[in-house]
């Protein structure tokens, strides 16, 4: 087996709907749904809805340029290598090295969080009757094992497996908002969500907007597939944009169904406004009860562990193309003699 072949990942084997699945787990949109809404809707207040719509569309465009470095550089380190094409060497190994540790630090929280907050839920169904310390850690151990064991044997497998979590978990989310949505939440069906008045103005919205697009992040690590992709050029602007775009459509839909859930007055928005309770658990408890919290609280924890896989896969590849190019230890740079994956 030459050098070469130690050095290469398998290519033209993804779909789009492959790089989708990256996206879309990167993208993390229960957690987003669950826990960042809260602080949109503290500066927002009910026009929380507004904001996340036009902080989507700011991302929509962001993903277009995105999309074509990514259909004109088929690299698996994206940001690192666009960098390093448009400002030259330096610039790239700075981007690079930035998105690297951004992505392996995030890695290694979400793994922690979601560890943890299994042993929440294992309380929460009556499993565990009481605390044990330390347990979270364990839990961490094996949630690494299982991580490994999807992303070393083949890309593919990472990938549907990404699809497939992230779909069940988001599919509950949308059922839950579309019963608020048919039962007329506690206002009935309006449009003031959209309006400046429920946005509180220009600083509302704003701010708003800026925790807004914290739940559009993470769409572009697709880009580090590009190698790995059948068509490249086709597969990357459906990622890239469509995922953002779909994005915007179900991120606007369930703020909607939270605005008039919760309602319109000062109390009710305050209720959303909690950090301390994530609106998607609130608004599960207020029209589904306990049982339902439980069940969105799982939700959570699988689209986490999506999240998680899709970090590692993106941290992997932008790893294995510095060290690629030379700018860490080439060892890091070797791939699967069968599988074709960094190890």
């Amino acid at each position: 087996m030459s050098a070469e072949n130690h050095n290469q990942l398998k290519q033209n084997v993804l779909t789009t709907w492959d790089v989708i699945s990256q996206s879309l787990a990167f993208l993390g949109p229960v957690m987003s749904m669950a826990f960042l809404t809260g602080y949109i809707a503290i500066a927002a207040g009910a026009g929380t809805p507004l904001a996340v719509f036009l902080g989507g569309l700011t991302m929509v465009a962001l993903g277009y340029v995105v999309s074509q470095f990514a259909t004109r550089v088929h690299a698996a380190g994206a940001i690192y290598n666009y960098a390093a094409k448009a400002f030259g060497p330096e610039t790239g190994f700075m981007g690079g090295w930035t998105y690297l540790f951004a992505t392996l630090l995030l890695t290694i929280a979400i793994i922690a969080g979601v560890s943890g907050w299994i042993t929440e839920w294992l309380m929460m169904v009556g499993v565990l009757a009481a605390p044990i310390p330390f347990l979270w850690v364990g839990v961490a151990v094996v949630l690494c094992v299982i991580l490994f064991l999807l992303s070393f044997f083949d890309i593919r497998i990472s990938t549907r497996t990404q699809l497939w979590l992230v779909f069940g978990s988001v599919a509950l989310v949308i059922a839950i908002a579309a019963y608020v949505i048919l039962q007329g939440g506690a206002t009935g069906q309006s449009f003031y969500p959209f309006t400046f008045e429920a946005v509180g103005g220009i600083p509302g919205l704003t701010f708003g907007m800026i925790f807004a697009i914290l739940m559009y992040t993470g769409f572009e690590s697709a880009a580090v597939l590009a190698e790995e992709t059948a068509k490249p050029k086709r597969s990357m602007p459906f990622a890239l944009v469509g995922t953002v775009a779909a994005a915007v459509i179900l991120y606007t839909f369930v703020t909607y169904a939270y605005s008039i859930g919760f309602g319109f007055t000062p109390e009710q928005v305050a209720v959303w406004q909690d950090p301390a309770a994530p609106a998607l658990f609130s608004i599960a408890g207020m029209y589904g009860g306990d049982w339902l919290v439980t069940l969105v609280f799982l939700a959570a924890i699988v689209d986490g562990f999506a999240v998680a896989m899709g970090c590692l896969t993106a941290s992997s590849r932008v790893m294995y193309a510095i060290a690629r190019d030379g700018a860490l230890p080439r060892i890091l740079s070797r791939t699967h003699t069968q599988y074709k994956t960094p190890h």
